[in-house]
């Protein structure tokens, strides 16, 4: 008889939904992925990107891109120097090194040609659903079913396990019937606003800085967005991006964005060119309601498991507030996922060496 009788049969892959195609969740699902996991994903918004989204105008060669949201990260983590090192290998990720009136700030990286662009090369291949939200999660002795939005039930597609990449309050909402306790955590994280400018005008005279903090008015961070490595730029043109501090977000944050984008362009007037005009060739204002986690830093566990149940949870409101906490949060999400793995439905609980692989550097 062949010694292959007596093999212990390979454990099955399991099936993973992640729901936010922001950077946390993108890094989950990679590593999920790069494991052998079967992964899918869901996002509300028409594209990937979450706060790490960026805007395009125009077309064509002619376009113009905007990161309205994260406009470049600090990365100190060895855990994501392969995902940097195949970045600048492929020309997608480049070193900024931006030049503020005060000097120069602590060298960071951005995306080419928007932010958003990590994002998509984490998720290539990968299925997304994309422009419908997620609205509820069934589970039975099958798996877990998700339902999304103008559904009356959930579709027929099962999985092993649901890890939430999304803001905490989103996150609360689906996780009321299945995790009370760490809804009722969802809920107590407080997360800011931020409106943001995202313009484009005649250049200043005598101001060719890329970066800004302003230390009055409403805002608090003003960018040069065609200043930044790999970006067009167009002759006598500047291309903006403005956040505006928490406090003054919050004061308008019910306010229609056109009202808030002609308040945010002459906030940006006194900056650049203080008595003078500045023509706007088109101006904008996006409205950020779960911008950065209150406090920045939060102690306690990067992300939340639940391996008998088949339910995680990842983000910065756990993390903490940049995008390198929020993407070691779903890196450390798929870690314990990949030690700890979900009981696939009506299978006995698989070994985690079945699946688990290590990332090549």
């Amino acid at each position: 008889m062949s010694s292959s009788c007596h093999e212990t049969p390979a454990a099955p892959l399991p099936r993973v939904a992640v729901i936010g195609a922001g950077i946390a969740g993108a890094m989950c699902a990679r590593r999920l992925a790069d494991a052998g996991a079967r992964v899918t994903l869901h996002d509300k918004a028409r594209g990937p990107g979450g706060r790490m989204s960026t805007r395009r105008h125009g077309d064509g060669a002619e376009a113009r891109h905007l990161d309205h949201g994260a406009t470049g990260f600090e990365s100190h983590s060895l855990d994501l120097l392969p995902w940097l090192r195949q970045g600048v290998a492929q020309g997608w990720l480049r070193r900024w090194n931006a030049v503020r009136p005060e000097g120069t700030e602590p060298s960071r990286w951005v995306a080419v040609p928007g932010m958003n662009e990590l994002v998509r090369r984490l998720l290539h291949g990968l299925p997304l659903q994309a422009g419908r939200a997620v609205v509820a999660l069934h589970r039975d002795d099958a798996g877990w079913q998700v339902q999304l939005d103008g559904e009356a039930a959930p579709g027929p597609q099962r999985h092993d396990a649901i890890v939430l990449a999304m803001p905490p309050r989103q996150a609360a909402a689906l996780l009321a019937s299945h995790q009370p306790d760490w809804a009722m955590q969802a809920l107590q994280a407080r997360m800011q606003p931020c409106w943001t400018l995202m313009a484009e005008t005649d250049e200043p005279p005598a101001w060719d800085f890329s970066l800004a903090r302003p230390a009055h008015g409403p805002l608090e961070l003003l960018v040069r967005d065609d200043l930044k490595p790999g970006r067009l730029r167009r002759p006598g043109r500047a291309l903006w991006v403005a956040q505006a501090r928490a406090d003054w977000s919050n004061a308008q944050v019910d306010l229609p964005a056109e009202a808030v984008a002609a308040r945010l362009l002459d906030a940006l007037r006194a900056e650049v060119n203080p008595g003078g005009d500045l023509r706007p060739h088109f101006a904008t204002a996006h409205r950020w309601l779960y911008a950065r986690p209150e406090p920045l830093l939060r102690a306690g566990p990067a992300c939340w498991w639940e391996a008998g149940q088949g339910l995680g949870v990842c983000g910065d409101f756990l993390g903490g507030g940049t995008v390198e906490l929020a993407a070691l949060s779903g890196l450390d999400l798929a870690e314990r996922i990949g030690r700890e793995p979900p009981r696939p439905a009506q299978e006995r609980p698989p070994r985690a060496e079945a699946w688990r692989q290590e990332q090549p550097a």
